[in-house]
């Protein structure tokens, strides 16, 4: 079971905020790899969620990745529940 450290809880927050910024004002992206994710891009940063294919993760497992443009990925979060943004 995960602990709810004050590191934890801050990342839990800040995949609530990027999935509704997602659900709102996110557009689906197909990549040259074949995979799909859900992005939304502005000036200062990039956030996108996606599904990890089956053939790596038997249960498929739900990623959401933070980009700040100035110094690359700055944040990674993994779970196995779904999300509201697969719409």
């Amino acid at each position: 079971m995960l602990r709810k450290t004050p590191r934890v809880e801050r990342a839990l927050a800040i995949r609530e905020l990027a999935l509704k910024l997602l659900e709102r004002k996110g557009q689906w992206k197909q990549f040259q790899t074949g995979h799909e994710m859900k992005v939304y891009c502005d000036d200062r940063f990039t956030v996108g969620s996606y599904i990890r294919p089956p053939d790596i993760f038997p249960c498929g497992l739900y990623t959401l990745d933070l980009w700040y443009e100035p110094t690359g990925k700055v944040l990674s979060v993994t779970w196995h529940t779904a999300a509201v943004i697969w719409k």
